[in-house]
């Protein structure tokens, strides 16, 4: 608010033209904002106050914390790339765990087809041997015809024939079962194994997520710590805008165009704060 539009608004108030609570709004409003400005004024002199004697103490402090913070980030980085590391690795322990699950399975669900369509052979051969078997003992019965003796051994020799194949696809039968269940064990190693391993890595990364949390904590408090002494020392910049201390004087000098709305807020705030009365 300006000079001029003070004296406007007094002269409205002291005809009963004047909403007193909009002014004591604006002047708590504008007093925040003269707080964020004094700690700007705090963080970009702090560096130009360690010859001035009242706020000598607060630079030490200010160059203390930056320092401890560019450590502290720096460990903070490495342990961030190290969780993030991590966190690849388990991910990455997930999805070749759930590959090879997946092709073990397949290669299970494959043999178990095997055996289904080994045991329709089985069967198919075997009806087809019991027809060759009823074939014979009806042929038998008619030795007398010339003919029925080389039927007969014809129909041995495809029966002897069908019995080995069911003997084959048997043994097939019993080889594809020890595949299936070598593929059972594997399957159950992979899910006791592998589920170790995730569990072991993500124990790892919960402890590293830990640590990161940790270190962004004391980052944070630093940051608080710092903005709280920026404040103390663009307050007492901001109290002392008249002094006669020529280190003062370059300080706010270099800072002027802060200052300027600094001296602006508090005149603001002055007039509403008279206005809201």
């Amino acid at each position: 608010m300006t000079s001029i539009g003070f004296i406007v608004r007094r002269l409205l108030k002291s005809i009963g033209l004047c909403d007193k609570q909009t002014h004591n709004i604006t002047a708590s409003r504008l007093a925040h904002l003269l707080s964020e400005k004094e700690e700007s004024l705090g963080f970009s002199s702090w560096e130009d106050t360690n010859e001035i004697l009242q706020l000598s103490e607060n630079y030490w402090e200010l160059k203390e914390l930056f320092h401890e913070q560019e450590n502290l980030e720096m460990d903070a980085q490495k342990i961030k790339e190290q969780n993030d590391h991590l966190t690849h690795k388990a991910n990455e322990l997930e999805t070749d765990s759930e590959s090879s699950l997946f092709s073990v399975s397949t290669e299970k669900n494959n043999l178990i087809q095997k055996s289904i369509e080994l045991n329709n052979e089985i069967k198919s051969e075997e009806e087809h041997c019991e027809t060759t078997k009823k074939r014979f003992i009806a042929l038998n019965r008619n030795l007398h015809k010339s003919e029925t003796q080389n039927n007969i051994e014809n129909l041995k020799d495809e029966y002897t024939l069908g019995k080995q194949r069911i003997g084959k696809l048997k043994l097939q039968i019993k080889e594809n079962d020890l595949r299936i269940e070598r593929a059972e064990r594997k399957i159950k190693d992979l899910k006791i194994n592998t589920r170790d391993e995730i569990s072991a890595a993500m124990n790892k990364v919960t402890k590293s997520s830990k640590l990161v949390a940790d270190y962004s904590a004391k980052v944070g408090a630093i940051e608080t710590a710092k903005k709280e002494i920026c404040m103390k020392i663009g307050s007492f910049l901001s109290n002392d805008e008249n002094s006669n201390n020529p280190q003062i004087i370059a300080v706010l000098n270099k800072n002027k165009l802060l200052m300027d709305k600094i001296k602006d807020l508090k005149k603001s705030i002055t007039f509403h704060k008279i206005l809201g009365k």
